[in-house]
């Protein structure tokens, strides 16, 4: 897991705690209840000497936040922090270790001192967002996230495609965006298909193997997949829908289409995960973590999965795991003429 810095929350671990035991309070978890459960569900956190050290520090930052400090999550916290096993990670570290000295001090005080009183959590109330499927909409793009893209006065053309369920609570649509290029509102499903589709993310053929060989057991890439390009091309967001007061009066539905054309060879990526666009930043959600080489008329900033380096580490891990020779992957790659 990534550490990127000395401040407690500057860390994987740490997030996807903090993150857990918000959800798990969101459920109408007491506290006890709560505590149990963040530590079931990052079990393997719990159980590795590395990661343990800042799963269990956030566990007692978040649970004394909220005025749920259990005595247990307290004691431990404090064993590591007065071991000097906490500052371990950050020995090799001059610059970090000092940081990181003063953070362990702030957080000792903290759990030694009196905590707030327990705070009530708002559940939220579960909502499902009415669109059909097929239904299309016209979202006018203004402001200056849309001027400095070229997209101002432009339409997004929203067209659902399926559903998310998001958060275990809310259910939000799954769709397509097309942007107009002259300014001018489509009216027909013909004039639909004929403006293009906004790519959401990418996918390596490091990625694409890291994904699926656990499902298929083989190393073989599906070279049909890979069409004009070295990337899987997703298209799909979700937008985050909690209730009808937040979708914007200005959205102008343009009718229900059966017919659009979906994108050619879209991959659809695992595990329902997509990009979550907010109304309130909606056009400057826009390109979120797309890359900076050409596709069609567009062109995007650098994106994480096309740092082959990093693809190229994780295919490695995944193949040891299996049991696999990483040099004859990497041959197999050579030879079909593949950039990883």
């Amino acid at each position: 897991m990534g550490v990127w810095g000395a401040g407690l929350y500057q860390d994987d671990v740490a997030l996807d705690i903090k993150e857990q035991y918000v959800e798990v309070l969101r459920e109408g978890k007491n506290k006890e209840e709560a505590s149990l459960e963040v530590i079931e569900i990052c079990i393997d956190y719990f159980q590795d000497a590395d990661d343990m050290i800042p799963a269990i520090l956030t566990l007692a930052d978040m649970e004394w936040k909220y005025g749920k400090l259990m005595p247990d999550v307290k004691e431990s916290a404090l064993e590591l922090i007065e071991s000097g096993t906490a500052l371990k990670p950050f020995e090799d570290n001059k610059r970090e270790y000092k940081k990181r000295i003063e953070v362990l001090q702030k957080l000792k005080e903290k759990l030694e001192g009196p905590q707030p009183p327990e705070k009530k959590i708002r559940i939220p109330r579960p909502y499902k967002c009415q669109w059909k499927i097929g239904d299309t909409f016209a979202y006018k793009l203004d402001g200056e996230a849309a001027e400095e893209k070229g997209w101002n006065g432009e339409y997004a053309i929203i067209i659902k495609v399926d559903n998310i369920v998001y958060d275990k609570t809310y259910t939000i649509p799954e769709v397509w965006i097309k942007i107009t290029q002259n300014k001018k509102l489509p009216e027909t499903e013909e004039e639909i298909n004929k403006l293009p589709f906004l790519i959401s993310d990418v996918c390596t053929y490091g990625q694409y193997l890291s994904d699926n060989y656990w499902k298929t057991k083989n190393y073989k890439i599906d070279l049909q997949l890979f069409h004009d390009h070295e990337f899987l091309l997703s298209y799909r967001w979700g937008i985050f829908n909690s209730s009808k007061r937040i979708i914007p009066k200005e959205l102008k539905l343009l009718g229900n289409f059966q017919h659009i054309i979906p994108p050619k060879n879209e991959y659809l990526l695992n595990n329902k995960i997509r990009r979550i666009l907010y109304w309130h930043i909606f056009p400057a959600d826009l390109n979120i973590g797309i890359f900076y080489d050409k596709i069609g008329n567009y062109r995007f900033r650098p994106c994480y999965n096309l740092d082959y380096e990093v693809n190229r580490m994780k295919i490695n891990r995944v193949l040891k795991e299996a049991g696999k020779d990483f040099q004859e992957y990497l041959k197999y790659l050579d030879e079909n003429g593949i950039k990883y």
